[in-house]
Formats: structure tokens, C-alpha cells, sequence
């Protein structure tokens, strides 16, 4: 419950993984796009997982099964039967050629896992570049040969409050001297593990989820 509450975005895209994982068939080939270090991986036991980016955050390429450019996968077309992109969309400037490089490399009828962030702050400076509503992510996703299964926000109003307010803490040091790090234990126990499991109970208030952390997709290749 504690990780859960020090990093909720996090907790709310590893329960959206692990949904897409459990619902796809055993032995279909699953490619991460935008892997990392492949963390994903143990989600995929079932599945040929295969984790592919670039390196910008894993310079020594640890966990990869392909290293290569996002924006021209060097996967055949149609080569994978699914495929998972999260929270990586911000990170590629060429929104439309790179949904349309996923297209290419799935099967027909092959699944997507597509995470965008809405209401996130600045993360992997200098290549992070958009943010897309629920609105845009149809319209781009229906462009590129994608038919939407269920397109559901990461929270609410009051989510999103509570994954703020969980980070004062660590704001707190980043952005103070000794006297913040002195406090960050009181400000933990106050802000992570008292307000913010409050402001949670709360989420089921807001019925129009317009401001909220991000988006959960998945989508079918027509």
C-alpha cells in the first residue's frame, strides 16, 4: 500500500499491464515498444515478449531484445500479433508515422496497449513533447487503422490530487536545502499516507474524469 501511495501513476499503469497481459492468448509474439529495460517482462510469461527502444534511459541496452529506433521498428510487417506502447507516445515528436509503424508491425486483428499521460509534469527533458486528451488519442488512433476496444482515464479530479499531493515530499527536497530534508518524514507520514489515501476515497465523485493523470487504451489493428 505504501509504494502504491508514493507512486500512483506508476501503481495505475502496472495494474493496466498487468489486465492486458492476463487477456491476451498464450504464445503470441508481444512487442514493447519503447521498453526500457524491459520491466514489463514478467507480466508476459505466456507470450513471446520481446522488449525494443533505443537506450536513451538504458544506455547499456540491459533487458532489450531489440535495440532500435521506435519510429521505424526494424520488425517485419504484420510480425507480431500484439503490442504495447506506454507512456511513450509523449517521448516521439512524429505522432501519426509512429502509431502508423505500430499499425505496420502488427498482425490484423492484432491488439495495441496504448498509455498516454494528460495531466503529468515534464519527464525524460528534452524529449518529451505532447499531451493528448482522450479526443485526440481516437482521432489519431482511428487515422492509423486502429479500432478502439476501450479508451478508460487513470482517475479522476481527485486521483490526480491525491498523486500530487503524495509527491510533496520529494518536491520538498528537491526544491529545498537541509531544512526540507529534515521534514520530508513528517511531510511523508502527513501528505503520502494521510491525505492522499483521503483524497482517493473521493474519486468515485467525479463522474466526467476531465482532469485526470492519463489514459488507458486498447485498441484492435482493422
Amino acid at each position: 500500500m505504501r509504494s502504491r501511495l508514493k507512486n500512483l501513476n506508476r501503481h495505475l499503469i502496472d495494474r493496466a499491464v498487468a489486465a492486458y497481459a492476463a487477456a491476451l492468448p498464450p504464445g503470441i509474439t508481444m512487442l514493447d515498444v519503447g521498453a526500457g529495460g524491459g520491466h514489463y517482462r514478467h507480466h508476459f510469461s505466456g507470450q513471446r515478449y520481446l522488449a525494443v527502444d533505443r537506450g536513451y534511459e538504458n544506455g547499456s541496452h540491459r533487458g532489450l531484445d531489440i535495440v532500435g529506433d521506435v519510429r521505424r521498428l526494424p520488425v517485419a510487417d504484420g510480425a507480431v500479433e500484439a503490442a504495447m506502447c506506454v507512456e511513450v507516445i509523449e517521448h516521439v515528436f512524429e505522432t501519426e508515422a509512429f502509431l502508423a509503424e505500430l499499425a505496420r508491425v502488427l498482425a490484423s486483428g492484432g491488439r495495441l496497449l496504448l498509455t498516454s499521460p494528460l495531466c503529468y509534469g515534464e519527464h525524460m527533458q528534452p524529449w518529451d513533447f505532447h499531451r493528448f486528451t482522450r479526443y485526440a488519442l481516437q482521432r489519431l488512433l482511428d487515422a492509423a487503422g486502429f479500432e478502439i476496444e476501450s479508451l478508460a482515464p487513470r482517475g479522476g479530479f481527485f486521483t490526480l490530487a491525491a498523486y500530487l499531493v503524495a509527491r510533496v515530499p520529494d518536491e520538498l527536497v528537491r526544491n529545498g536545502g537541509r531544512l526540507a530534508r529534515l521534514a520530508k518524514p513528517l511531510a511523508r507520514l502527513a501528505c503520502t499516507y494521510l491525505a492522499a489515501p483521503l483524497l482517493l476515497s473521493l474519486d468515485g465523485l467525479d463522474r466526467q474524469q476531465r482532469f485526470t493523470l492519463g489514459f488507458v487504451c486498447v485498441a484492435r489493428k482493422r
